[in-house]
């Protein structure tokens, strides 16, 4: 099965912050962007149809309900969903024990993104945010990466698949196309004349409906995809990806495509660290008052020796 190509990118009007385009999954031309077999099937394209077909009729069925566009977040749901997992988990999270961490970041930090008050208390994303904050990213072919990851954005659903020849998954709307972001500025950072100045270089409306019309759960939280059960991890990083398809740029640079009603804009999150950019700084301003370790306090406990006590 061949990988879905990068979408063609369009820029919304900057005269407006929710976009006003028809729905990119409900245009009659949208059915060409299904998959094709060649009449040659593999166990790889049969699940992609499955998932393609139970996406089709979330699509459907909202142009059948909805004789005017209007996408909602339901933003309310999902905030009393993962209230409710901060108070008690269900015996199906026994499995996830020591993930205890996790579940923490994954709900409180779907709750930041919500904009809601809360308690005070992808292996190619992390590697290249973690050569962002060493100031490495140019060790790395930059342009190849720009390939791989907008052909991970399907065609068809709009979300994101996790590498070639899976299948769309909501979480990858973070772990991917957190990716672009990163790319941006380092791309920009080498002067590309080619770049945006108002959009990152993925399909953020595509992303949008893909989250919002087949990841939400009716009763609060995000799922994977049509078919699949919501969880705080799903909810997390859906949010999390939702919200970089809604926001670019900050500062002078900041254009907001919000699609859907304009109470779906989420809070920004930090490109690298997926927090709110209010904690990094918070955080960053606490570890640089604290001294920075130096390799003479390792040398002078090595050449103490043991203890004679």
């Amino acid at each position: 099965m061949a990988s879905p190509s990068s979408f063609t990118y369009c820029c919304p009007p900057s005269s407006s912050p929710v976009w006003s385009e028809p729905l990119y999954s409900l245009r009659p031309e949208h059915a060409r962007e299904r998959l094709q077999d060649d009449s040659v099937e593999t166990v790889t394209s049969i699940e992609q149809a499955k998932v393609e077909e139970k996406i089709q009729e979330v699509f459907s069925s909202y142009k059948f309900n909805h004789l005017v566009p209007r996408l909602i977040l339901q933003r309310e749901k999902h905030f009393h969903y993962l209230k409710r997992g901060l108070r008690q988990l269900t015996d199906a999270y026994e499995c996830l024990d020591a993930s205890r961490p996790w579940l923490c970041y994954w709900i409180l930090h779907s709750l930041e993104l919500l904009d809601e008050p809360i308690p005070h208390g992808g292996y190619t994303f992390c590697g290249l945010a973690t050569l962002v904050i060493l100031k490495k990213e140019r060790s790395l072919n930059l342009k190849s990466l720009l390939q791989w990851v907008t052909s991970r954005q399907m065609r068809f659903e709009g979300g994101f698949q996790g590498r070639c020849n899976k299948l769309v998954d909501g979480c990858y709307s973070f772990w991917q196309a957190g990716l672009l972001p990163l790319l941006h500025r380092a791309l920009h950072a080498q002067g590309d004349p080619a770049l945006s100045m108002s959009h990152w270089m993925f399909h953020q409306q595509a992303l949008q409906e893909y989250i919002l019309m087949c990841c939400q759960c009716p009763a609060g939280g995000l799922l994977d995809k049509p078919g699949k059960s919501r969880d705080f991890y799903h909810t997390c990083y859906c949010l999390s990806g939702l919200s970089i398809a809604q926001h670019f740029g900050s500062g002078a640079m900041l254009h907001d495509v919000v699609l859907g009603v304009p109470e779906n804009a989420l809070q920004p999150t930090h490109p690298v660290y997926n927090i709110g950019p209010d904690k990094v700084i918070q955080a960053t301003m606490h570890f640089l008052q604290k001294p920075v370790p130096g390799f003479e306090e390792h040398e002078d406990e090595a050449t103490a020796g043991p203890s004679t006590d």
